[in-house]
């Protein structure tokens, strides 16, 4: 977590361009996030300079437009049409466009982070095939013509399973904390005007 203004430049504030984008995903109460709202501008940039999106971003079919900040669907470019690359370079590469469209778009102040461990491992395990071979025949999946003899590779060869654990219960949270508040900062000014203040008058008193 990082302290907002005046400590830093960071945001959760999600904006409209962002929040369209947002809307997109079964109405999920999503937190602010860099990227995305990076997305959302050069898409809403490339629509009012190409007269379409850019397909790369295929997720993001409605913009809002700079001027009037009003909602727009909008249709893909063609992959070959070499107009949302080129403006996306020119807006990535020029700092004037980039304050107009992405101002808003600094860091976050809260984020969260997951460690991704991947493993695989050949499945299913042998003691798995009686049960799934059971399944597959009592379903609708097709079977090939010699299943009867060729079962166990067939499932081999097309059974996939996907397993999502905890590598640990552990949470590390890093929070900044401001070391001078306003308080602080008002109480050493005081301090060290009143020093001076009173350094002046000793001298003042010695030269007389």
């Amino acid at each position: 977590t990082f302290l907002s203004s005046p400590y830093t430049t960071c945001t959760d504030t999600v904006g409209p361009g962002l929040q369209i984008l947002l809307n997109e995903y079964n109405g999920a109460d999503y937190a602010y996030s860099q990227y995305h709202c990076f997305t959302a501008c050069i898409q809403a940039y490339t629509y009012e300079n190409c007269g379409c999106g850019n397909p790369n971003f295929w997720n993001i079919q409605a913009v809002v437009t700079l001027d009037s900040q009003k909602t727009i669907n909008i249709s893909l470019c063609n992959m070959s049409n070499p107009c949302p690359g080129e403006r996306r370079t020119m807006l990535m590469n020029t700092v004037s466009i980039w304050n107009e469209y992405c101002s808003d778009c600094t860091g976050e102040c809260s984020a969260t982070d997951f460690t991704i461990k991947s493993s695989s491992l050949l499945t299913p395990q042998s003691a798995m095939l009686a049960d799934i071979k059971r399944f597959v025949e009592s379903s609708n999946i097709p079977l090939s013509s010699n299943w009867s003899t060729s079962w166990i590779s067939d499932i081999q060869s097309n059974y996939v399973a996907l397993d999502v654990a905890y590598a640990s219960f552990r949470t590390d949270v890093y929070t900044q904390q401001a070391t001078l508040g306003p308080v602080d900062v008002l109480s050493n000014v005081g301090g060290q005007t009143g020093l001076w203040i009173g350094f002046f008058i000793i001298n003042f008193i010695t030269f007389e």
